[in-house]
């Protein structure tokens, strides 16, 4: 992992934490940061899994990036138009 990306992933991940009081794991948070891809890095740490360990599976974590990088293909290869065509998620219906 580059010293760049280490520095900003760990400064998010430092700041969730100074923000979020959880008494309960999984249980309410007054924030939830979620790294989804870092550029085309693979970072897998005790704290931190990038790309996001089960973004493929999340169509609202999909679409919104499908808007803003309609031609993403993340570092394993895989293209995200792709993804978005052959499996089955629900549009997101904006407000």
């Amino acid at each position: 992992m580059h010293l760049k990306s280490y520095s900003i992933t760990h400064s998010v991940l430092n700041c969730s934490k100074v923000a979020v009081r959880k008494a309960e794991r999984w249980g309410p948070r007054t924030l939830d940061l979620d790294i989804m891809l870092f550029g085309n890095e693979v970072i897998n740490t005790e704290r931190l899994t990038v790309p996001h360990y089960d973004m493929k599976n999340r169509g609202f974590m999909l679409w919104p990036l499908f808007e803003i990088a309609p031609e993403l293909v993340f570092p394993d290869g895989e293209m995200l138009r792709q993804i978005l065509h052959t499996r089955a998620f629900d549009k997101l219906n904006k407000w």
